[in-house]
């Protein structure tokens, strides 16, 4: 192993390089087909309606059915009046500012 290292490392940069390329993209290579494997498998659970049982869509659908929406416009309503209200206060500031200078 030694040996085969300082053959490396005796060899110009060039070839190095072309060396150090050619593990990169083999390894590259190598990982893409187990993630390929991986996503493919994947693919092959969720057939059959075992998706929305591994997402629980049913139980989404059914809490997103249950949101408060009223409350939710209240709430909205009071941050948008409060971030106006700082907006005139802001203008109101600059232009105090600018008439003291």
């Amino acid at each position: 192993m030694k040996n085969f290292l300082k053959k490396i490392q005796s060899l110009p940069e060039s070839k190095r390089k072309m060396i150090f390329w050619f593990i990169i993209i083999v390894l590259g290579i190598t990982l893409f087909i187990f993630y390929i494997k991986g996503v493919d498998k994947k693919i092959k659970s969720l057939q059959g309606g075992m998706f929305s049982q591994q997402m629980n869509i049913d139980g989404l659908k059914e809490n997103f059915n249950n949101v408060p929406t009223q409350e939710m416009g209240d709430a909205i309503k009071q941050i948008q009046d409060i971030l106006n209200q700082n907006k005139i206060q802001n203008e109101n500031e600059t232009q105090q500012e600018t008439k003291t200078e």
